[in-house]
Formats: C-alpha cells, structure tokens, sequence
C-alpha cells in the first residue's frame, strides 16, 4: 500500500472519530436541553396553578369587600357579616 492510501486511511478515520464524538456531544446537549425544557414546563404549569389560586383568592376578597362597603352604606351596627372561608 502507498503512503497516500495510509494517509488517506488514517484522514478518514480521524474524520469518522471526530464525527462520532461531536455527534456524542451534540447528543448530550441535547439532552440537557430537553432536561431542561421539561423542568421549566413543569414549572410553568406549577407557576399557572398558583396564579389561578391567587386570583380566586383575590375574588374571594374583592366580593368581602364589596359586602362590607354594603353594610356601611345601609349604616347597619357592628359586628360587620362574616368574613368567607376559603
């Protein structure tokens, strides 16, 4: 065999290598990646749910309010009417 097929040889199987390593690395990533896509969706429909919670809540107090507001306004004597259980 000719030193040019040797070193034919030994470019192409240098470049199969680094084929497969950068391809190795790539996959890493990747997976990384989607790791962390997954936590963050995760996260995100955690972050949602509290929100919803949240706004319920501040319905719950905002209508209070409005019943207070109503009680003062008829200047109806204490005790105001009771506070909504959650």
């Amino acid at each position: 065999m000719s030193d040019a097929a040797v070193f034919f040889g030994i470019c192409i199987a240098v470049i199969g290598a680094a084929g497969a390593i950068t391809a190795a690395v790539v996959a890493a990533r990747q997976k990384g990646l989607t790791d962390l896509v997954v936590a963050l969706q995760a996260e995100v429909t955690s972050l949602r749910a509290e929100v919803g919670d949240l706004r319920d809540e501040r319905d719950v107090h905002e209508e209070y309010i409005d019943v207070l507001r109503q009680h003062i306004a008829e200047q109806k004597p204490p005790p105001p009417p009771a506070r909504p259980r959650r």
